[in-house]
């Protein structure tokens, strides 16, 4: 039945805590200095995010962008787009 299935929480100690903390702060961010933050070894800082995201903690890892900033390079990117086009057109007849 329906009403039967629980999914089992996961706990989160301490230290787990401060990785989800840094890892918002900054996703990509070195295992080395994600180390020297959390005050673990590298191999235990890569071991805890893996058992964070095997276990669905974590999700994903995704980027914030910058909107005004984005809306100007599509601009330009699509401006320079075009501006090929009409040149390879142009130029292939």
């Amino acid at each position: 039945m329906a009403e039967d299935f629980k999914i089992p929480s996961l706990k989160v100690d301490e230290i787990e805590k401060k990785i989800i903390s840094v890892l918002h702060e900054d996703a990509r961010i070195s295992y080395t200095d994600f180390a020297k933050k959390v005050e673990l070894s590298r191999v235990a800082v890569q071991m805890r995010i893996n058992h964070l995201v095997e276990n669905g903690v974590i999700e994903r890892f995704t980027a914030v962008i910058n909107q005004p900033r984005s809306a100007s390079m599509f601009r330009h990117s699509l401006t320079l787009r075009l501006s090929l086009n009409i040149w390879n057109r142009s130029y292939s007849n």
